[in-house]
């Protein structure tokens, strides 16, 4: 059974968060040291899958109409398809290699990887087990964790966890948001301008639409 369901847009750029979401706007400042590079990420609310995989990836892509995105740096609205690139994941079934999707804007011609918000980037691990890494609270979780998917260890654990007390943990706690909450990607997307559990200062923007699902 299809369903269709209409999402807000949410633009971030320049230093300023720009919402639009049923016809109504905010506009806000965020600190300028969080924009290094920049990055498009596609949030869409698709059905729940077990794992990710490349045909999941390119069915959810390929709903994205490039015509009617705006660029994140310049804020014109249209990209084209500009190449594609190779990341891999740390999955139940396996390292898996995603092909990743780049598009340029037409008219300042800077390029944004598109990703989906399951997928923190620059991570391996996806965003579901990064949260069940953080709220695990001794060995027999940890173990749980590394059981479910063995190609995660104790040294990423102990990473996650560490990246979190450094970068995250007072950061989202001052904002009064809960890692279990399902809208933690938008939330701090467009707070933050960062997928939670971003380290890198790559600047993120939600591009939400209508969509099948």
């Amino acid at each position: 059974m299809y369903s269709q369901k209409l999402c807000g847009f949410i633009y971030l750029c320049k230093g300023e968060i720009q919402r639009k979401e049923n016809g109504s706007s905010t506009l806000g400042k965020l600190p300028c040291h969080l924009f290094c590079m920049n990055a498009l990420m596609i949030l869409v609310k698709g059905p729940k899958v077990n794992v990710i995989t490349q045909s999941y990836y390119d069915s959810v892509v390929n709903m994205l109409d490039c015509s009617v995105v705006r660029c994140p740096s310049c804020e014109h609205t249209g990209t084209i398809i500009h190449g594609y690139y190779t990341r891999k994941l740390k999955t139940v079934y396996g390292v898996i290699s995603l092909r990743i999707m780049r598009v340029k804007c037409s008219t300042c011609g800077k390029t944004h990887a598109v990703l989906l918000c399951s997928i923190v980037p620059y991570s391996m691990i996806l965003l579901e087990e990064t949260i069940d890494i953080i709220s695990a609270d001794n060995t027999a979780d940890y173990n749980q964790i590394m059981e479910s998917n063995i190609h995660i260890d104790l040294s990423d654990i102990y990473r996650v966890r560490r990246n979190y007390r450094l970068f995250w943990k007072e950061r989202v706690k001052s904002f009064g948001i809960e890692i279990t909450d399902p809208q933690i990607s938008a939330k701090c997307i467009s707070i933050f301008q960062r997928q939670f559990m971003q380290i890198p200062c790559t600047l993120c923007a939600l591009h939400m639409r209508t969509h099948i699902i």
